[in-house]
């Protein structure tokens, strides 16, 4: 029977490997990674070179590694080996097959009580495929590991430290890692994510900066996870009240603006009429006619011919800044005071 080295020593494919419920090509695959190991339980191979021993691209090889690591065979963490931050394979060989051992000899010994048990209907609850033989629930294991311990619910100061390292590399990223919480486990530090998919793509197209990042405050070890229910609960009532925060803001904000706008134009009618006057003439452009422009405004406003002065002096604000004739050949096509106040030039849109 072939064998192959790996962890404490020489093991024969078929007794383990080959009763597995994976494919060929997955079980192959794991097998070139353990020839990598030489002779320990842990190897930090890169995909590049298991894509090109196994003759298939990179993303094939990330395949066969979810589905060994999600079989139990491997688990994948980051650490620092010979002054590098690596990702790392682990082999759990060692427990798959104590696993099996214990479950065949629960088996042998479970057969005979079984047969002294009368045979029972099948319950209600479970599900038939049609031929009355009922299946129990398939449940699939995520491909990340989900921790247990919810309990502390802050980020790690190694966390904290590495995110404002990303923040200033990548800020365009924020709002991922934002996403992302972290606790300390027994195998080390781990990063946690609202689920299998997002930590997937942060691993495969940012595990490399995080990697540098935490490596830069200390941690060389580290592994992703999926946060667990309690978390994502808790995260997702802080971003609903973030959000309700923001929203109050803003809309005191705007209360504020617009209580601001009312006690101005209050401020601006109670105003003498020659007051009035000299706060349109300061923001109007040209300075000419001073005299005609005072009496023109003066007889208007006796009238009731002007609007509020908060009108006209928002109406002169936007054609200096709006209108082309206003802004070219030095002011020359900009009309006297006067003549602006008599032709009611404040009802006219700025020409662009």
């Amino acid at each position: 029977m072939p064998t192959f080295t790996i962890g404490y020593g020489k093991f024969r494919v078929q007794d383990w490997l080959f009763s597995l419920d994976i494919s060929l090509e997955t079980k192959l695959a794991y097998i070139v990674l353990a020839t990598c190991s030489g002779g320990t339980d842990h190897t930090w191979v890169s995909q590049s070179y298991l894509a090109d021993r196994l003759k298939v691209s990179r993303r094939t090889v990330q395949r066969y590694l979810k589905v060994l690591e999600k079989a139990g065979l491997i688990s994948r963490t980051w650490e620092r080996l010979k002054g590098v931050t690596r990702r790392v394979y682990h082999f759990l060989y060692d427990k798959i097959m104590g696993e099996q051992q214990e479950t065949d000899v629960r088996n042998e010994e479970s057969e005979e009580r079984l047969k002294e048990i009368p045979e029972k209907p099948p319950s209600p609850l479970s599900s038939s495929d049609g031929n009355n033989k009922f299946i129990s629930p398939n449940i699939e294991k995520t491909d990340y590991t989900e921790f247990e311990d919810a309990e502390e619910t802050e980020d790690t100061p190694q966390w904290k430290a590495a995110k404002k390292i990303l923040d200033l590399e990548e800020p365009r990223l924020s709002p991922i890692f934002d996403l992302l919480t972290s606790r300390m486990t027994d195998t080390g530090l781990a990063i946690e994510g609202p689920n299998a998919i997002v930590m997937r793509s942060v691993e495969e197209n940012h595990g490399d900066a995080i990697a540098k990042a935490l490596e830069h405050v200390g941690c060389s070890t580290f592994i992703f996870g999926v946060q667990s229910i309690e978390i994502r609960q808790m995260k997702e009532k802080q971003y609903q009240a973030k959000e309700l925060k923001v929203s109050r803001q803003v809309e005191e904000a705007r209360r504020k603006a617009a209580a601001d706008r009312a006690a101005e134009m209050e401020r601006l009618l109670n105003l003498p009429i020659k007051k009035q006057f000299e706060l349109l003439e300061n923001e109007y452009p040209l300075k000419k006619s001073r005299w005609m422009a005072w009496r023109v405004f003066a007889k208007m406003a006796n009238r009731n011919e002007l609007p509020d002065i908060s009108v006209l002096l928002q109406s002169v604000r936007n054609h200096k800044t709006l209108d082309s004739s206003w802004n070219k050949d030095n002011g020359r096509w900009i009309p006297a005071l006067p003549k602006w106040l008599r032709e009611r030039r404040w009802i006219d849109k700025p020409s662009v």
